[in-house]
């Protein structure tokens, strides 16, 4: 299989990404919003349920959609408060008929908002009913860093805080943030950073990237296939599954490592090399029975990854060619515990070709 000299390259990028010399000033990037770095999303969001429940005590439900991580309700069981899921459709917009009810429960303090992939939610449905109840929302952007929706403004900085995500666009061992865009509650001062704190996964992978320019990104997947192959040998499934307590336990540390790795990453280059990449892979995975969860690429939006949905018997021909072309596919997400039960297809069946490794 030829490839195109821009698709391989920017296939490449998917394991080393573009830097440049100059500065990327976060703050800067989303002034004039306040912002304060964390070491995971989660503790941004545990930190904007903390200063809401400081405001209106007594309230001891949040709302948050059934198509979620079950790693983000650890925030809220850290606060002792309980998750109110309401449900999406097969785009992960909110179901008008359950949306209300579920806003309507006296026992609400807090809704959170999925922009989904780097893809903009549709606020509107959320914000008449959060302003009519006075319930404070929360934009969970975690995979939109660098997108905007189609009024140009920044994803994770549209409702009354945001969160942020870091290291899922960058390739950082850790880092989030908290966006507030109201001026009644002061946020923490930002954490000191533990610089010296470097774990073995993140060297390894650091030190994997400097070689790609010479060996190319071939040895990398062969050994992703394999792991791929020896855990579903040993667990019945090549899918990473998150543990239970996953959604009881937020991670450590809680401060951002080495913030100083934002300094020389290219925002501009990152945001182009990604919305090429899916206008790429849209036709050629198309071709091979995938079917793209959204139907086109908005202006402004940087995609997380490229999102889809197949029928099983179609998987082999598309595995083969994400492995010509060097990447892989991964289902998301690891659903909670209550939400699995009773979970829908349109939850199961999602599959991502991640941007970044």
């Amino acid at each position: 299989m030829n490839l195109s000299a821009a698709l391989q390259e920017s296939v490449r990028q998917v394991y080393r990404p573009p830097v440049q010399a100059a500065a990327f000033d976060l703050e800067k990037f989303y002034s004039p919003s306040r912002l304060s770095r964390y070491g995971f999303a989660r503790h941004a969001l545990h930190e904007a349920l903390k200063l809401i429940r400081a405001r209106i005590p007594g309230k001891h439900l949040v709302l948050v959609p059934e198509f979620i991580c079950r790693d983000v309700l650890s925030a809220l069981s850290a606060l002792g408060l309980e998750p109110r899921f309401y449900p999406v459709d097969e785009q992960f917009r909110p179901i008008a008929s359950e949306l209300e009810p579920a806003f309507a429960d006296p026992s609400i303090l807090a809704g959170l908002v999925v922009d989904y992939f780097g893809f903009a939610q549709d606020l509107e449905p959320f914000k008449s009913l959060a302003q009519r109840l006075n319930i404070p929302l929360i934009e969970d952007n975690a995979h939109g860093l660098l997108s905007r929706d189609p009024a140009g403004h920044l994803l994770g900085s549209r409702l009354d805080y945001g969160l942020l995500s870091m290291r899922k666009t960058f390739p950082l061992m850790n880092g989030g943030a908290l966006i507030q865009m109201s001026e009644d509650v002061s946020l923490p001062s930002v954490a000191e950073s533990k610089t010296t704190a470097i774990g073995l996964r993140r060297k390894l992978k650091s030190s994997i990237r400097e070689w790609v320019p010479l060996l190319g990104v071939r040895p990398i997947v062969w050994a992703s296939s394999l792991n791929r192959a020896r855990r579903k040998w040993k667990t019945g499934s090549e899918f990473v599954r998150g543990a239970p307590e996953d959604e009881f336990q937020l991670p450590e540390p809680k401060e951002m490592l080495n913030p100083e790795d934002l300094s020389h990453l290219d925002p501009v280059a990152e945001a182009r090399r990604r919305r090429d990449l899916y206008l790429m892979l849209d036709p050629l995975l198309k071709a091979v029975g995938a079917n793209p969860v959204f139907e086109r690429l908005p202006e402004g939006c940087v995609p997380f990854a490229f999102p889809f949905r197949i029928a099983r018997e179609q998987e082999p021909a598309l595995k083969k060619r994400l492995f010509q072309l060097g990447l892989e596919a991964n289902l998301w997400p690891d659903l909670p515990t209550a939400v699995l039960r009773q979970a829908p297809d349109h939850y199961q069946n999602v599959q991502l070709v991640r941007f970044m490794w």
